[in-house]
């Protein structure tokens, strides 16, 4: 009885073992090749969820700011309309008090 890797030698001969030598070997790289980017699609995808946890994070820490921006803006702004207020009325009795001193010495109002 012959083995099967002489008969396929004796029937192709060295051409032939040669090129299921080659086959073999690309076969075993492309078995390598499809390892290695399924451990690279493992790791980004870890690293994706890293990512959208950090953004996430980033987001609600804008927010957050945007909201103290906002009632801090609004606090001032109150502030600043009570301050006009009395401007205003400030001014007014300014006015008064001019037209009272001009009469007091003797000036006309107009």
């Amino acid at each position: 009885m012959e083995t099967t890797a002489f008969n396929l030698f004796k029937e192709y001969g060295l051409l032939g073992l040669m090129c299921g030598s080659v086959i073999f070997l690309l076969f075993l790289v492309v078995k390598w090749t499809l390892q290695t980017t399924k451990e690279i699609m493992n790791q980004s995808a870890k690293e994706r969820e890293c990512w959208r946890d950090t953004i996430e994070k980033v987001n609600k820490s804008i927010d957050d700011h945007s909201t103290q921006a906002r009632m801090f803006h609004e606090t001032v702004n109150d502030a600043h309309k009570f301050q006009r207020d009395e401007h205003k009325e400030m001014i007014k009795q300014l006015g008064e008090i001019t037209i009272t001193l001009g009469r007091i010495n003797g000036y006309k109002h107009e």
